[in-house]
């Protein structure tokens, strides 16, 4: 359960906390003090809270056994948080950000993560991730569409689904804009296996292999504390125009160390 992300276990409790919140102020309510014409109404709204209860909490339990199954590292625990997460918009989109990076915690686990201060060194070369200009136009359209879905429909409720979803776009954005994809050092390479993973840092003298395997992957065979292990880094998480440039320096660097980039 280490590597289950705070933000996984916060977005539950704030699910938890939401939910709970809703059904204690329902079930306060005293419809009897309320006027005639607003009765009708508000016992409507009592009958159809009432009646989602037992899905919301139906759907906190399939929230909890998904995280589980993440943890464990089954990659597809994804699919029943992404699908119980919907249902939930857009108060489920922490919990929903934190099942991804905890995946990424899990699949990545056996690797050396990146220190914060090999971070804060200024690097010899840095290239930026690939998926920040995705992020600014996700996060352009969510906005747009929560502001059209007021505006247009006077629909409260798909406002805030996407605001929810615009939220969570400033949030890979900033991600992105904070990451790279690949940081060059004297005595190690820091490199982003994918964009919800936490960055990894390798020495150049911890690499046996680097094999390019096509034009949008290398292959690196490092020795880690349990082992030499294969790890294929996908190109594609560069911006096109830096990915010429990255591999030529990445391979130079190495090409020191006596690996070739082959």
């Amino acid at each position: 359960m280490r590597n289950i992300h705070p933000a996984a276990w916060g977005g539950l409790l704030l699910n938890l906390a939401m939910g709970w919140l809703v059904f204690a102020v329902v079930n306060a309510m005293d419809l009897s003090s309320l006027a005639e014409s607003d009765r009708a109404t508000a016992e409507n709204f009592v009958q159809a809270v009432t009646a989602v209860r037992p899905l919301f909490f139906g759907l906190l339990i399939i929230q909890a056994l998904a995280l589980a199954l993440i943890a464990s590292g089954r990659g597809y625990g994804l699919i029943p948080a992404a699908l119980a997460s919907f249902f939930m918009l857009p108060g489920s989109l922490p919990y929903l950000i934190g099942c991804a990076l905890s995946h990424g915690r899990t699949t990545y686990a056996g690797y050396k993560p990146a220190p914060a201060r090999a971070i804060r060194t200024r690097p010899l070369f840095v290239f930026r991730s690939a998926y920040l200009t995705t992020a600014r136009v996700l996060t352009a359209l969510f906005a747009l569409a929560a502001f059209a879905c007021y505006a247009l429909l006077h629909s409260p409720d798909f406002m805030l689904a996407g605001a929810g979803l615009a939220a969570a776009g400033v949030y890979c954005m900033l991600r992105a804009g904070n990451q790279p994809a690949l940081s060059l050092h004297e005595e190690y390479f820091i490199f982003s296996p994918a964009f919800f993973a936490p960055l990894l840092a390798a020495a150049y003298e911890d690499v046996e292999e680097a094999r390019l395997e096509d034009t949008n992957a290398i292959t690196f065979r490092l020795r880690t504390e349990a082992g030499t292990r294969e790890l294929r880094w996908n190109l594609r998480n560069l911006q096109k125009r830096d990915k010429a440039e990255a591999v030529t320096e990445l391979g130079a660097a190495l090409e020191t160390r006596h690996v070739p980039l082959s």
